[in-house]
């Protein structure tokens, strides 16, 4: 049932890619949450086709002083058309997770993986450019007719009076070191100014493939990689984010990277 703490969010997000909701989930020092949907939604849910052609990731932004809400977009990389990388489709790219920089400022995850093919991103985004995405410019259908053109892209939604934020690269993680053959980043977190640790998800060790249901080990391990970048890209923390740091202890990790 119903609780007081409850918000009400935009219906759109009913619409998600099963398994695929809020991968990454984030707390700004302003006390605003952010919730990032892993996958591009599948609206409306009956035309298939666009979820391969969209790079729209819808997530909503949650004040829990007033219960306001919007929600805005992110536009995860163009797929080539040829080469590098042209076999991860729209409908593979993901966002892992997400991570506050300030109270405008976030750190993405975007991956994708096919057979041939991998890629991990860290990029930074700016949301105070970003205009919000409500009903009026949604895609509407009447009769199974589209009334107005879909929000693929950074493009349509400026079409549509909708601004995305603003992504800048601030990390490609396969060509700082990052083994490629690793699945599933979706794990992110800010060490410090220029440190960022990358961890994967190995689906807790465990798959069900036989047709009892029975789970069996999957072979994956869990890494967890730190990326030091250097002075000339560190990032413009809100003291209040890792105020207390220096009293956490930090266990080892697998893999500490220092970039130049």
């Amino acid at each position: 049932g119903s609780q007081p703490q409850d918000v009400s969010i935009d219906t759109i997000f009913k619409t998600r890619n099963p398994n695929k909701g809020f991968e990454g989930v984030s707390f700004a020092p302003n006390g605003k949450v952010y919730g990032f949907l892993q996958n591009t939604i599948l609206y409306p849910y009956a035309d298939v086709n666009l979820k391969k052609n969209t790079r729209l990731h819808r997530f909503v932004e949650i004040d829990p002083l007033t219960g306001a809400t919007r929600m805005l977009g992110y536009e995860h990389d163009k797929v080539p058309t040829s080469g590098n990388l042209s076999s991860i489709k729209n409908d593979k790219r993901y966002i892992g997770d997400a991570v506050a920089v300030n109270n405008h400022e976030f750190l993405i995850l975007e991956h994708g993986k096919s057979t041939t093919e991998s890629y991990a991103k860290v990029y930074k985004i700016d949301i105070n450019p970003a205009t919000a995405i409500n009903a009026l410019n949604h895609l509407a259908y009447a009769g199974g007719t589209k009334s107005f053109e879909q929000l693929l892209d950074s493009a349509t939604c400026a079409a549509n009076g909708v601004t995305v934020v603003k992504k800048t690269l601030f990390l490609d993680l396969i060509a700082a070191g990052y083994d490629a053959t690793i699945e599933k980043e979706e794990g992110l977190t800010i060490v410090n100014d220029s440190t960022i640790a990358i961890a994967n998800d190995n689906d807790f060790g465990i798959v069900s493939n036989a047709s009892d249901g029975n789970a069996q080990p999957n072979g994956v391990k869990s890494y967890i990689y730190t990326f030091c970048v250097p002075q000339s890209r560190k990032l413009n923390l809100c003291p209040l984010v890792h105020a207390s740091a220096s009293s956490i202890n930090i266990c080892p990790v697998n893999t500490s990277i220092l970039l130049t």
